[in-house]
């Protein structure tokens, strides 16, 4: 399977499976848009031959600059500052540990 092949299959071919096809998916007029800029000069990334083998075989989320959906900015600079991550990372804490003390020693090997 060729990298842009891979690319179509998770962007238009994720929001079709997703029943989203008509509104997402593709950078259409029209359609929401989610736009992800990349760090290009980052050192597991430069240099970029190819932007579309680097998207698929070597860019993680650590890469990822910027992400904007539906005209909202999610990503800025690296950093998530759409949403209260401290309050996210408290209460996932909170449910791990209500887990560990509601199954007690069948977590133990």
């Amino acid at each position: 399977m060729a990298v842009h092949e891979v690319i179509e299959l998770a962007a238009i071919n994720g929001a079709k499976a997703l029943g989203l096809g008509e509104m997402t998916g593709s950078l259409n007029e029209g359609k929401r848009a989610d736009i992800i800029l990349i760090r290009t000069k980052d050192v597991n990334v430069a240099p970029v031959g190819n932007i579309e083998t680097a998207v698929v075989q070597t860019v993680t989320p650590a890469n990822v600059d910027t992400v904007i959906v539906d005209g909202r900015i999610l990503k800025r600079s690296g950093r998530l500052i759409a949403y209260d991550m401290s309050r996210i990372i408290d209460q996932a804490e909170k449910s791990a540990s209500g887990i560990r003390n509601r199954v007690g020693d069948l977590l133990k090997f």
